[in-house]
């Protein structure tokens, strides 16, 4: 979403993710409270910012790359966005 929407204040209730996800909305609670004691996003009444966007990449689960190959496969957009910043992992060696 982050790429999509060109900015670091993305609308999304902890409802919406947790559904998106497919897991309890207690889960994203968790993880938010998380997220937000390590200083990577900032989480207020349906509005995520993130705070520090390479961390972000360093602690997601996947990489922005396969992301990138699935909004190309997906959308036919040979050019999809390029707004990351940071070093992805390599979600390939990455437990």
């Amino acid at each position: 979403m982050y790429d999509l929407v060109g900015g670091k204040e993305l609308p999304l209730t902890q409802e919406f993710l947790a559904q998106m996800m497919g897991v309890q909305r207690t889960s994203v609670t968790g993880i938010a409270a998380q997220l937000q004691k390590d200083g990577l996003i900032s989480y207020r009444r349906g509005k995520v910012t993130i705070l520090d966007i390479g961390l972000l990449h360093e602690h997601a689960c996947e990489c922005p790359q396969t992301v990138r190959e699935h909004y190309v496969e997906m959308f036919g957009i040979t050019d999809p966005p390029e707004t990351f910043s940071g070093r992805p992992r390599d979600c390939r060696t990455d437990a």
